[in-house]
């Protein structure tokens, strides 16, 4: 955790929930099922927009920076966040470097 550890913010544990599909009697439901953790540094509002460009600054309401290495295999259209009780969407998952991920988020709708 080199670069993140020196990052501002405090770690979170951060819960990483999968969308999954099911046809119970002829419908389909959607269930969100946990998968995992992994720790990440965490910061709200106006420090997370002033990381993000333009095109999301009105939807970011955290951000979350995560090692390489403690990052799991998720994706923004499969996976949400939970952090301290509260779900989040996952905007985009940004590689920076391959010295740390910045990954925006939107509160789940």
């Amino acid at each position: 955790m080199g670069f993140v550890n020196s990052l501002p913010g405090v770690f979170q544990t951060v819960t990483y929930e999968l969308n999954t599909e099911a046809f119970v009697n002829g419908i389909v439901t959607q269930a969100w099922a946990e998968v995992g953790t992994f720790p990440a540094k965490f910061q709200r509002g106006s420090m997370a927009a002033a990381v993000v460009s333009d095109q999301f600054k009105a939807d970011v309401a955290a951000i979350l920076f995560v090692d390489p290495s403690d990052l799991p295999d998720i994706d923004e259209k499969k996976n949400r966040l939970k952090i301290g009780g509260q779900y989040y969407s996952i905007i985009y998952i940004d590689n920076i470097e391959n010295v740390s991920i910045e990954i925006p988020l939107k509160l789940w709708e």
